[in-house]
């Protein structure tokens, strides 16, 4: 980031801690931009969450939900005048902030990266099993369910490929929802710590991120879930499936740690970064699995120490 564009960034962090009309206006602007472009192509998806998360990391539970839930009355009124749909814009935007705001809160409070990314996979992992006890076989549910939107397609756009490929994509929509969801919420909060360090602890959040450690009770929770779900059978095994999927998103949260840190200790260029994000960007899944992997492997044998042993202390230059 250029200096005139971290200084643009500081000044929005810092007009939204002016006070509670600043930060709803930046939640509400931020949430509607989510609605109409596309939430992971751009920046502007995560900044209604983000300020909503930056106030309850900075202020508390009671000021980030005071600032949710006026954000969430003008989300209606807009919605209601815009389109009549002032109920749907209200969910919408709950379903954007109310996780945000709950995990601010756990790592205000825990003042830890790892806790507060293991009690986002445990509500991953609620919300798979919601899904598969609801629905008993969510890719049958899906499968039926994008067949009737595929049969409304016109003739000339049906096809068997597509078909198929309709077919395959049922067996993922499930964990697919549940990682956009952890992934989202990661991402906002992300940009939230980024905001509070900005303003008060200039480099915080580089030195939290690089010290990220699950437990050893999520590397376990790694091999028995796939395990599970090679050798077990019905519901209980495709849970499993998708539950590892869940876990591996944690991992992968980590392998950018170690890789941050390797990053900062050898004195390597901000270059790689790029080249790690590029990948992850362009060469999914495969990018994603083998940084899950490096997260996991430190996770037994702690490469960031190695390095930082082998190097003598390592380098200060972020």
């Amino acid at each position: 980031m250029t200096p005139g564009g971290a200084t643009d960034v500081r000044a929005l962090a810092g007009w939204i801690m002016r006070g509670r009309l600043q930060a709803v206006t930046v939640a509400v602007v931020g949430t509607l931009a989510a609605f109409l472009l596309p939430p992971l192509t751009s920046p502007l998806s995560y900044l209604g969450s983000g300020a909503i998360g930056l106030v309850t990391l900075r202020r508390g539970a009671w000021e980030g939900l005071t600032v949710l839930g006026l954000g969430l009355a003008l989300l209606g009124v807009v919605g209601q005048l815009a389109a009549g749909v002032g109920a749907v814009t209200v969910v919408s935007g709950g379903l954007f902030w109310l996780p945000v705001w709950g995990a601010a809160l756990v790592l205000r409070t825990t003042v830890s990266w790892a806790a507060t990314l293991t009690a986002l996979v445990a509500a991953g992992l609620g919300m798979l099993a919601a899904f598969h006890l609801a629905l008993g076989d969510p890719a049958a549910w899906w499968q039926q369910t994008l067949g009737r939107l595929l049969a409304e397609m016109p003739a000339s756009s049906q096809s068997e490929l597509l078909g198929r490929a309709l077919e395959a994509l049922s067996r993922w929509m499930t964990v697919l929802l549940a990682s956009a969801f952890l992934v989202g919420v990661v991402l906002s909060l992300l940009l939230a710590r980024a905001w509070q360090a900005m303003l008060y602890n200039p480099g915080g959040l580089a030195r939290e991120f690089e010290q990220l450690r699950l437990g050893r009770g999520m590397a376990l929770a790694m091999p028995a879930l796939a395990l599970l779900a090679m050798t077990g059978e019905g519901a209980l095994a495709r849970w499993a499936a998708d539950a590892t999927l869940i876990v591996g998103l944690a991992w992968l949260v980590q392998g950018l740690a170690v890789i941050h840190a390797v990053r900062r200790v050898r004195g390597l260029h901000r270059g790689w970064l790029v080249l790690v994000y590029g990948l992850l960007l362009f060469v999914e899944p495969h990018a994603a699995l083998v940084i899950a992997v490096l997260g996991w492997l430190d996770g037994w044998m702690d490469f960031r120490n190695r390095v930082l042993r082998r190097s003598g202390g390592g380098h200060d230059e972020r």
